[in-house]
C-alpha cells in the first residue's frame, strides 16, 4: 500500500513485523535494542493493545512471570531480570502446583500426589477465570489511585517514552497507534452499549485517549485505531474481529480487520510522509 505513495513511488519500502505473541512493552522496548537497529529502519511504530500490554508490564497484574520486566528505581526506569531465577513451578501462579516442586518419579507413582495436583490446579483455574475476567475488563476504565492500574500506566507510559527517545536519539521517526479491542469496534451497537453500561464507563476508549492526550503532552505522534475501525463496522455491519470457527466478533482482527488496517495505516503514512517530504522541500527552496 505504501508504496503507491506519490512521494514515496520511487523509493524501496519495505515493512518488517517484530511482533511476537505475548510480549509487553517492556519485552518490544528489548527487541528493539537488541534487533531492530541491525535493520537500519526509517520509522519504528509501536502496536500498543491496552486489553494485555498494560496488565503484561507489572508483575502484580501479571499472572506469567517469566518475563523481564522494569521497575522504577530512584525515578529511572530499570530493568528487572529476576525470572531468570525463577524455578519454573514459580512461573506461572495458576498453571503450577507445590507438588509440581517434587521429584518426577515421587508424582508419577503416587497416585495420592497426582490426586493433590489435579485438586490444586483445577482449585487455581477457576481462580484464575475469576481473577482474569476483571483483570481483562479493568483496562476500559480509570485507575483509582495508588492501585495497581495507575503504577501499570505509569510504567508503561515510561516504557513507551524511554523507547521514543531511543528511536529518537538515532534519528529515527516514531510513533505509536493503539490497536483496538473487539468490544470496542462491535457493529451490533446495542450490544456494545449494553456492554458499556455494564462497565459503567462513559465510553469505550479510555486507553485510547489516554494516549492520544500523552502523545500531545510527549510531541509524539499517536494514531488510534479504534475509532475508524469501529466506522467501518458500523458503515458495514461486518465484523472486523473474530473468526466463524472461533469467538464470533471477538478475540483477534480477522481477514477483513487486517485489510482494512493495512489500507487505512497506509493512507495515513502517506499523508505524513507527503506533508514532512512537501515541507523539506520547500526549505530547500528558500
Amino acid at each position: 500500500r505504501l508504496q503507491q505513495c506519490p512521494v514515496l513511488k520511487d523509493r524501496k519500502v519495505e515493512v518488517m513485523n517484530f511482533g511476537v505473541q505475548g510480549y509487553g512493552t517492556a519485552q518490544e522496548l528489548m527487541t528493539l535494542r537488541h534487533h531492530v537497529w541491525d535493520y537500519v529502519p526509517d520509522l519504528v511504530i509501536l502496536a500498543f493493545y491496552a486489553g494485555n500490554d498494560l496488565r503484561n508490564n507489572y508483575r502484580a497484574l501479571e499472572h506469567d512471570h517469566l518475563r523481564p520486566y522494569f521497575v522504577y528505581k530512584d525515578g529511572q526506569l530499570v530493568e528487572d531480570m529476576s525470572f531468570r531465577d525463577l524455578n519454573f513451578w514459580e512461573r506461572d501462579r495458576y498453571n503450577f502446583s507445590i507438588v509440581d516442586s517434587l521429584p518426577f518419579w515421587s508424582v508419577q507413582n503416587s497416585r495420592i500426589l497426582q490426586l493433590i495436583r489435579k485438586v490444586d490446579i483445577d482449585a487455581k483455574r477457576r481462580q484464575f477465570e475469576k481473577d482474569y475476567s476483571e483483570i481483562n475488563l479493568a483496562f476500559y476504565k480509570e485507575p483509582q489511585s495508588n492501585s495497581d492500574w495507575e503504577e501499570t500506566w505509569k510504567v508503561t507510559e515510561g516504557l513507551i517514552k524511554l523507547m521514543r527517545d531511543e528511536v529518537y536519539d538515532r534519528g529515527v521517526d516514531f510513533m505509536l497507534i493503539t490497536v483496538s479491542d473487539s468490544y470496542q469496534v462491535l457493529p451490533d451497537i446495542q450490544k456494545r452499549d449494553g456492554f458499556r453500561k455494564s462497565l459503567n464507563v462513559p465510553n469505550l476508549f479510555y486507553p485510547d485517549i489516554r494516549l492520544k492526550n500523552f502523545g500531545k503532552e510527549e510531541n509524539m505522534p499517536v494514531y488510534n485505531l479504534a475509532g475508524p475501525i469501529w466506522e467501518e463496522a458500523k458503515k458495514t455491519g461486518k465484523c472486523l474481529h473474530g473468526f466463524d470457527n472461533a469467538v464470533p466478533c471477538g478475540g483477534h482482527w480477522n481477514i477483513a480487520g487486517h485489510k482494512f488496517v493495512g489500507e487505512i495505516m497506509g493512507n495515513y503514512l502517506c499523508e505524513q510522509y507527503t506533508t514532512r517530504l512537501s515541507k523539506e522541500g520547500k526549505r530547500e527552496t528558500l
